[in-house]
C-alpha cells in the first residue's frame, strides 16, 4: 500500500508518516481495531514517538490525525 499511495504519505511530515506507517503495520498484524483505537498511541512503539497529544500535533491537531487515519482506512479498504 505504501508504494501505491506514496502521494498520500508524502502529504505528511516525517513524524506523521512514521505514525501512519506504524498503524499500517499494526493493521497488517492485528486488524482494523488497531487503527480505530487512538489509545493505541500509548502502546510501543508509538509511545516512543511522544504522547498522544504530541503525536496529534505532528498532524496539525487531533482532528487532522483522525482525518489521516480515516483516509488510511479508505485506502486499505479500497485495496
Amino acid at each position: 500500500m505504501r508504494k501505491e499511495h506514496a502521494d498520500f504519505f508524502d502529504e505528511y511530515r516525517p513524524e506523521a508518516r512514521t505514525v501512519l506507517e506504524e498503524l499500517l503495520g499494526r493493521y497488517a498484524e492485528y486488524g482494523v481495531t488497531e487503527i480505530d483505537d487512538l489509545g493505541g498511541l500509548r502502546i510501543p512503539p508509538l509511545d516512543q514517538l511522544g504522547s498522544p497529544v504530541e503525536i496529534a500535533a505532528s498532524f496539525g491537531g487531533l482532528e487532522q490525525l483522525k482525518l489521516a487515519i480515516a483516509a488510511l482506512q479508505e485506502y486499505l479498504y479500497a485495496a
